[in-house]
């Protein structure tokens, strides 16, 4: 696999593009910050609103139903609102529907935008069991649930990479070949 992305659900969204097997920065860097990406149309000047990272994230999730059950955000956990959601709670299986659906706009967009052999997703929330399943019979009215998994590592993965990142750049730079 030499051309994909990863993406990384956590506080915020963030993830990587790599194209012909390098990753691709962009010119100012900020290449692969999807978070940014808008999952619906502005109403006002403050796009962040309608940003993947203020629409599908797990934190918005638990902030939404916190709000809804008149909780502070710290008493709720999206372990809760999962179980809530596969014992069939009307307003967790909501939650997490307009969750998805965000998603599956941004993941959409950058199928169509990149044309990846995958999209691989990272964060806590794919230890959750069935979570790929879910996602998948969520995206599958985009038609993309074939192009997604999950990474191998679960919420370890971003750091797996900073360290194989920094072996690359010390072996390139010391000219170890090692």
């Amino acid at each position: 696999m030499s051309n994909f992305l990863v993406l990384t659900i956590g506080t915020g969204i963030g993830g990587a593009i790599f194209c012909n097997n390098q990753l691709v920065h962009g010119a100012r860097f900020r290449a692969g910050e999807f978070g940014y990406m808008q999952t619906a149309r502005p109403g006002t000047r403050d796009v962040r609103r309608y940003s993947m990272n203020e629409n599908c994230t797990l934190r918005v999730l638990r902030h939404r139903y916190a709000e809804h059950i008149g909780k502070a955000l710290d008493d709720v956990t999206g372990e809760e609102i999962f179980d809530r959601y596969d014992a069939g709670d009307a307003t967790c299986r909501r939650l997490v529907a307009e969750f998805f659906n965000g998603l599956g706009t941004g993941l959409y967009n950058l199928v169509n935008l990149f044309d990846p052999q995958t999209i691989l997703i990272g964060g806590g929330i794919v230890e959750r069991p069935g979570f790929l399943a879910l996602l998948r019979e969520h995206l599958a009215w985009f038609g993309i649930a074939e192009y997604i998994d999950t990474v191998s590592h679960g919420n370890d993965a971003g750091l797996v990479g900073a360290v194989y990142h920094f072996n690359q750049q010390y072996r390139s730079q010391s000219g170890d070949c090692a």
